[in-house]
């Protein structure tokens, strides 16, 4: 058992809320009971993921995905019935979002990073840009991946197009670049506008997490690769490291609640 304040205090430690102009309040957004026996983790705030924690008991949820906005100024209709549920019964909520991209240790970037055995070289926003100095092919590192992520590997499909698009281990490729790639940007999450300004330092290989109607055109005549590993997907590496920190530095149960969400 720890207490809430214990929780609070080494979640801001850690992530070092202070140095990032988010979209949202990063940290606790709802305070429920001071004493914390267990801890769910999930990847983002909804119905489906609450029912979950109250079924488990747990006494706090940590998500990547929590409430948005730098105030609740509103509290309407959907975010009403979460927030109920999350107070009825007495579960604290923290929320960490750009933090949790970027942190340098158990970041989803710096962990995806090292799923494909490259090296970091710079920081790129959210996320890092680094070579594949063991010159893995592109399949090796998307193999790499769907064991690190825990996809299933039969999800397969081809599209005919000029801009050569197929569907793999969930992921969707854009394969127009090398199939030893030389340097690689990722960036998880929503980050596809990042792409361009990637290739103009010199990247070849893009991991993140959407894709948009103009990047298969921009890969193709760029001859660089485009990787689509899911928003969901990209964003679950730092809370499972998260999990086992927890665990092992605060001696408190921790559980992961994964929500398979193929986008």
């Amino acid at each position: 058992m720890i207490k809430r304040i214990r929780l609070e205090n080494y979640l801001r430690e850690l992530y070092e809320y202070k140095n990032f102009e988010d979209y949202c309040y990063n940290g606790m957004q709802i305070e429920g009971k001071e004493k914390i026996n267990k801890i769910a983790l999930g990847v983002s705030l909804n119905s489906n993921l609450i029912d979950e924690v109250i079924k488990s008991n747990a006494d706090a949820l940590i998500v990547h995905h929590g409430f948005f906005g730098k105030e609740f100024t509103s509290i309407q209709r959907r975010k009403k019935k979460l927030i109920e549920k999350l107070i009825k019964n007495d579960i604290s909520l923290f929320g960490i979002h750009l933090p949790m991209d970027a942190h340098k240790e158990i970041g989803h970037n710096n962990l995806l990073f090292n799923a494909i055995e490259a090296k970091i070289s710079m920081d790129f926003e959210m996320g890092f840009i680094g070579k594949n100095i063991n010159k893995l092919s592109l399949e090796s590192m998307l193999s790499k991946l769907s064991l690190f992520l825990k996809i299933d590997k039969s999800v397969k499909s081809n599209l005919k197009s000029p801009f050569n698009i197929y569907t793999e281990n969930g992921f969707t490729i854009v394969n127009n670049g090398p199939q030893v790639p030389n340097r690689i940007a990722i960036i998880s999450g929503g980050a596809s506008n990042y792409y361009e300004r990637a290739i103009n330092l010199g990247v070849d290989t893009f991991f993140c997490g959407e894709i948009k109607e103009e990047i298969p055109s921009l890969s193709y005549e760029t001859k660089t690769n485009f990787i689509n590993l899911t928003h969901y997907n990209s964003e679950k590496p730092g809370l499972l490291k998260l999990k086992e920190k927890l665990s092992e530095e605060l001696g408190v149960e921790t559980f992961f609640i994964d929500i398979p969400n193929p986008i």
